[in-house]
């Protein structure tokens, strides 16, 4: 049984090999020799269904090391982050002093250096919260006909009705959100439905959400640029509550 797969295999495998070799063209010849016809039915069907088993099992092999090889990789990499963020403290702590402030140490071998970078840093509870009640909030003006919008929405009464529902379901330790929140506050909308239903919807897109949120994905996030100028702002700093920019401090090598 064995040497029968394997010589199904062999000659099955030689035919790949010829079209791969030749750029994944086919010709008519090997069309021929991959033919089922009623002659050759049931034993080209037979022969098929071994080859397909065998090739899953090639394919399960290399998913198995794929994996092992991922989890290895991890490994490594958690090692490396480790050393790192030693080389960084020691750096931080025993470096001179460079042209832009940071920390430099010079070895015979190599040069290290830290590196500072403006990171944001999303509050993802409270990004939560604020998309949850805003189109919990926009979805009841909408269905009771009152969803203004354009120079017709008084955006400070939404926030102030939005906060006040927030401090009664949530308590009053609740941290109001700001009008710099909803300033740098992305929203992605995401529709997925049918052609037919679109075509049928009639509305327009800003509104369709309300009459197809069964069918729409809804994603916020911050606007870093936004978020950026905001905390550079003294006036706008303190009042953004749903993230932070923070200065991060990475190693150099070189």
């Amino acid at each position: 049984m064995g040497d029968s797969i394997y010589k199904i295999e062999e000659n099955i495998n030689k035919i790949f090999l010829e079209i791969e070799e030749n750029e994944g063209e086919v010709s008519e010849e090997q069309l021929k020799e991959l033919e089922i016809n009623q002659e050759n039915l049931r034993k080209k069907l037979s022969d098929y269904n071994k080859a397909i088993q065998i090739y899953k099992n090639y394919n399960d092999g290399i998913s198995n090391e794929i994996k092992r090889l991922q989890e290895l990789k991890k490994v490594r990499t958690n090692r490396i982050e480790i050393l790192k963020n030693r080389v960084k403290d020691a750096v931080i702590k025993f470096g001179n002093t460079g042209k832009s402030g940071n920390k430099v140490i010079e070895l015979e071998d190599c040069k290290l250096f830290t590196k500072s970078t403006k990171v944001v840093t999303e509050y993802e509870d409270r990004l939560n919260i604020l998309r949850i009640e805003v189109l919990q909030y926009c979805r009841e003006l909408y269905k009771n006909d009152i969803l203004n919008v354009g120079d017709d929405l008084d955006l400070i009464g939404l926030i102030d009705a939005i906060n006040a529902k927030c401090k009664a379901e949530r308590g009053n330790d609740f941290k109001p959100f700001t009008i710099e929140d909803y300033n740098i506050a992305n929203i992605e909308f995401n529709f997925k439905l049918s052609l037919a239903d679109l075509i049928r919807s009639n509305t327009y897109l800003l509104q369709s959400y309300y009459g197809l949120d069964y069918c729409t994905d809804i994603n916020l996030s911050i606007n870093k640029n936004t978020l950026k100028e905001f905390s550079n702002n003294p006036n706008t700093k303190e009042n953004i509550t749903i993230g932070i920019l923070e200065n991060k401090e990475s190693i150099c090598m070189k």
